[in-house]
């Protein structure tokens, strides 16, 4: 009877303790299951733990967020993966995740999970959008806790530890790469802040410019937005998988990166070109990135060029082609080599002493040669050439005969005209800009203002012909002409002229007094 009544009180104790186990779990939850952000806000998210336990939590958190846009009609969809150590305090805590931000309208999907001891919980599909207008977002309360995972077996285990390991070899190795592209973009970045600093200590100690503070404040800001604009464009290109194949490809190889040039439209598009050095030998990574997404993308190097040429030269069809030429005395010339994607292209031209031409034109697919062809420029004769000069000769007299002689005729009837007294018209037109000022006609104003500079300019450099803003001060950088006055004038008349800036009788004075220092 007694061993009756200890086993009954076994039977009731187990699903007991058994629901005690079970309960003593971490928890994760939400208070919704769809979140709702503007563009260019932060997609973040509150995660509420519940860890029963007496300690805080040592373990591995994974999230992978599925991003989906829709560009020209067409879907995109891009995974990532990270896993990182975490630790999930004890007791009830509510912890922020920050999963980005977008530039544009999209769609991503989260799963999180954590995983301790044998354990692993999971909190997946969690949507996070990102909309246009504040009338969009949807967001509603919609309660969801965790579920926890069946106990991973050993070999799991080991996979997921393999799996942890390679992505944190993945994410050092990215890390690696942005602080090489910082330190290449860095060092060709720094003349050009030399450069600025140099302008804007230009700007303080001339005393004309006490009352532009405002277009300073506005340059310095377009500035900076560019260097913004700059590094963003960089760490999405760094981020991007193809890339990071191509990047690590030549780094395998014993290339290191040396130089590069990175030419952004937005923070997610624009063009690259990267260059790599090795004992003597050269790489390239270049190509175009639109919406996070690579367009194009060529991978080169001298090795592999020469690697090429040496395959081309054993091959029968050039040998032929090649020893016809010897023949007729052709000497090889320097090979030029096109790569897109999978295809090399190599010509190779030749010449005679003559002056012919030929080329030989291959195309290698795979590392296999598809296609040599030859391309020759045939002999002249000399009685053509004869006949053509000949025929240079009788026209160019009977030109000379019809238009030049009659023109010099012509000047010299003529009285020789007074030239032009750009500075003193440009002066002229200086004095309507203050005039239409004085009018409250200021955004007239500031146009002439550039015009009587871009007048004067046009005349001394003896081009006499109408210029834009920024043909005027490429021509200054040409001909090391100072020009950053005349940018400042420029840039602010622009401004004035577009609406872009509020005009104010201090800045329109110091406009003039620069102007008339250029205009001596």
């Amino acid at each position: 009877m007694k061993a009756l009544r200890n086993m009954l009180l076994i039977l009731l104790i187990l699903p007991i303790a058994a629901s005690l186990a079970s309960a003593k779990d971490i928890k994760m939850s939400v208070n919704q299951t769809e979140y709702y952000f503007l563009v260019g806000e932060q997609g973040a998210i509150d995660i509420e733990f519940d860890n029963p336990f007496n300690i805080p939590t040592e373990g591995m958190i994974t999230y992978t967020v599925t991003q989906e846009t829709n560009q020209g009609g067409m879907q995109y969809s891009s995974t990532n993966t990270q896993s990182q150590p975490f630790t999930v305090p004890q007791g009830e805590e509510t912890i922020t995740f920050n999963f980005g931000s977008s530039d544009s309208p999209m769609k991503s999907t989260v799963d999180l999970s954590f995983s301790y001891q044998d354990t692993i919980i999971e909190l997946n599909d969690l949507e996070i959008h990102f909309v246009q207008e504040e009338s969009q977002k949807q967001n509603q309360e919609n309660k969801k806790k965790s579920s926890k995972k069946k106990e991973p077996s050993q070999q799991q285990k080991e996979n997921q530890k393999r799996q942890q390991e390679q992505q944190q070899q993945l994410q050092e190795q990215m890390q690696q790469m942005q602080q090489q592209m910082n330190q290449v973009f860095q060092n060709q970045q720094s003349p050009q802040k030399v450069a600025q600093q140099d302008a804007q200590d230009k700007v303080q100690n001339n005393q004309m410019a006490q009352d532009s503070s405002a277009l300073k404040q506005q340059m310095q800001q377009q500035l900076k937005d560019q260097e913004e604009m700059k590094k963003a464009f960089q760490e999405n290109l760094g981020n991007n998988q193809d890339f990071q194949e191509k990047h690590k490809e030549l780094l395998e190889q014993g290339y290191n990166l040396k130089s590069g040039n990175l030419d952004p439209t937005n923070q997610t598009s624009g063009s690259f070109e990267l260059n790599y050095e090795k004992e003597g030998e050269t790489a390239s990574l270049k190509g175009a990135m639109e919406d996070n997404q690579l367009t194009d993308i060529q991978k080169t190097s001298s090795e592999e060029i020469k690697e090429a040429i040496k395959a081309l030269e054993q091959d029968p069809r050039f040998q032929k082609h090649n020893m016809n030429l010897a023949e007729q005395q052709f000497t090889p010339l320097k090979p030029e080599v096109e790569q897109d994607g999978n295809t090399t292209t190599i010509k190779i031209p030749y010449e005679n002493k003559d002056n012919q031409t030929a080329t030989i034109t291959a195309k290698i697919e795979d590392n296999q040669i598809k296609d040599v062809k030859l391309e020759h420029s045939g002999k002249r004769r000399w009685w053509i050439w004869t006949l053509l000069t000949a025929l240079l000769l009788i026209t160019s007299y009977i030109l000379y005969k019809r238009y030049v002689k009659k023109n010099t005729e012509n000047k010299k009837d003529k009285p020789n005209e007074k030239p032009t007294n750009f500075r003193k018209e440009a002066k002229k037109i200086l004095e309507k800009a203050k005039l239409l000022f004085k009018n409250k006609k200021e955004k007239d104003a500031y146009g002439k203002a550039a015009e009587a500079i871009r007048f004067y300019y046009s005349h001394k450099l003896d081009l006499r012909t109408e210029l834009t803003n920024s043909d005027l001060i490429k021509l200054l950088k040409k001909h090391k002409i100072p020009y950053e006055q005349t940018q400042r004038c420029l840039n602010l008349c622009g401004l004035v002229e577009f609406a872009k800036y509020n005009t104010n009788k201090g800045d329109f004075n110091e406009i003039i007094n620069l102007a008339v220092s250029i205009i001596k």
